[in-house]
């Protein structure tokens, strides 16, 4: 499992509920949260997320290597 997820134990008082698919920031370790087959991605060790206020340290010259997007 990629260091970029976080599990948390079951009935742990931080625990994300509901729906939607969290991740934290590879960064500030904030969490936000992502579709579910870009959670895919993560889990797979392909890709690694970083939030809305970490991401200006990535210029756009290194943009196709932080954001690939899987073939089929």
């Amino acid at each position: 499992m990629s260091a970029n997820i976080k599990t948390l134990g079951r009935g742990h008082w931080r625990e994300k509920r509901g729906t939607v698919n969290w991740v934290s920031c590879g960064s500030c370790e904030g969490w936000f949260h992502v579709n579910g087959k870009l959670l895919d991605e993560v889990r797979a060790g392909r890709s690694y997320f970083h939030c809305s206020h970490c991401q200006d340290e990535f210029g756009f010259e290194t943009a196709r290597e932080i954001v690939l997007v899987p073939a089929g």
